[in-house]
């Protein structure tokens, strides 16, 4: 990679660190672009060894992606194995197995998705966590009576440090147990037959629906908590590592 590239590149790194991996870049690695840029390819895909920034990694990097920010260590390059993330801090989970959901009342309407065809998209994500697990989830239609999750599609800065791009960045994000806050990026296209530049609503919800329940990024590409989407592309079924990492929080 040329010098002038090697910057220009280096330049959208603090933005790629705070939105991303929610940590603060250190002003002192200015001075070693390429370095540091080899350590935030490692950061990104889940390695711990530093490796050249190629197109392929600065073409994931570009990709949508969940907001919720990625465990790591202070030195760059560096990230916390599961073993590390459960020792430091035993992650909040639900004391209960029966969970309800509800959409919020204030969501943005979406232009080329009808709401009943919404709800079965998320119905449908939970249905794939329920399927591998004791949880079983209901979705709460009286507003009067609160509900565990609540799922909106919004725009903009909510307030609660993951602010929405509208363009296909930061797609959506969601809080752990016993938070239940699910919002989706309404100024992103969406469909339940995602073309090249809409996102599949079941599976981007079937990923964030992970988050509610209290696991952490997987960063393996088959898994459905990978934090990067692919347009166009369906990820639905739960795989062997979601499970595991669900069973760690709940057991079997």
């Amino acid at each position: 990679m040329q010098t002038t590239k090697a910057v220009q590149y280096f330049q959208f790194v603090p933005f790629v660190l705070l939105t991303f991996f929610a940590i603060l870049p250190n002003p002192t690695l200015s001075a070693e672009p390429f370095e540091f840029l080899q350590d935030l390819k490692g950061v990104h895909i889940g390695q711990t060894a530093p490796g050249s920034l190629d197109a392929e990694t600065v073409k994931q990097m570009m990709m949508p992606r969940c907001g919720r920010a990625d465990v790591v260590d202070a030195e760059p390059g560096k990230r916390k194995n599961d073993q590390d993330v459960l020792a430091a801090s035993a992650p909040e989970k639900w004391s209960s197995s029966h969970l309800t959901y509800r959409f919020s009342s204030n969501s943005t309407i979406l232009d080329k998705v009808d709401t009943q065809t919404l709800k079965y998209a998320i119905s449908q994500a939970f249905a794939k966590w329920e399927a591998v697990s004791n949880f079983k989830f209901t979705e709460e239609t009286n507003e009067d009576v609160g509900a565990d999750m609540v799922i909106g599609f919004h725009k903009g800065d909510l307030g609660d440090g993951s602010k929405f791009d509208d363009q296909m960045g930061v797609v959506a994000h969601a809080f752990p147990p016993n938070d239940g806050r699910f919002y989706f990026d309404a100024g992103d296209k969406w469909s339940t037959l995602p073309e090249s530049d809409t996102m599949d609503l079941e599976s981007v919800a079937a990923h964030e629906i992970g988050h509610l329940l209290g696991l952490e990024h997987i960063f393996e590409q088959n898994t459905i908590m990978y934090p990067v989407f692919q347009p166009g592309s369906t990820k639905r079924q739960v795989q062997v590592n979601d499970v595991k990492a669900l069973r760690a929080i709940y057991g079997s």
